[in-house]
């Protein structure tokens, strides 16, 4: 059975999540002009089978630079999120949400699916992304490869552009400097493709 096959029942569970946590969601059918003003721009537009720009530059954990296809190269799906470390609400309780459910199945990061987190927050340091990232993986319940798990930062330009490919609509509250976004996980194919 290929790989993106045993993601099926996965694929199931994270778009439900998306349709209970989007707000603003097509699949809610929420009309905009009815939502609170501080979730005005936060949305999720359907993109499927849109590709990824995958020579848009960032830097990894250790603040090495990368590109975004060096993380599509190999014939696993991706489990792509957008968050931010710093994040005093929804980041996290998506996240550490993600990493349970994921230790509970029998699939494993590394083997059957690679993770990418990119930052919403262009400013975010090495220091709370490694910090944040520990604390997921403990989340897992068990052993995983760390290394199937990559935490991405770089230029608010080319976080707006993955954004804006997957169909992700986020606004910055420049008062609290928090941002406002859904709470989801898209899956791409090996090579990039938005399912």
């Amino acid at each position: 059975m290929s790989k993106t096959l045993r993601m099926l029942p996965l694929l199931a569970l994270l778009t439900w999540t998306l349709v209970a946590l989007a707000p603003g969601a097509r699949a809610m059918q929420v009309d905009p002009s009815v939502l609170p003003e501080e979730l005005k721009g936060v949305n999720l537009e359907d993109r499927i089978g849109t590709q990824v720009p995958t020579d848009l530059a960032f830097k990894d954990i250790d603040d090495k630079p990368v590109t975004l296809g060096q993380f599509f190269q190999s014939d696993r799906p991706v489990l792509l999120t957008l968050n931010y470390a710093s994040c005093p609400r929804l980041c996290g309780l998506q996240l550490r949400g993600l990493a349970v459910a994921l230790g509970e199945t029998d699939l494993e990061p590394g083997k059957d699916f690679d993770m990418l987190t990119i930052s919403l927050d262009p400013n975010e340091e090495s220091q709370q992304t490694r910090a944040v990232k520990q604390g997921f993986l403990d989340a897992f319940g068990r052993p995983v490869d760390g290394s199937a798990w990559n935490f991405l930062r770089g230029a608010e330009a080319n976080i707006r552009a993955v954004a804006d490919t997957v169909g992700f609509q986020y606004t910055k509250d420049e008062k609290t400097g928090e941002y406002r976004h859904p709470a989801l996980t898209m899956v791409l194919s090996p090579e990039g493709k938005v399912l």
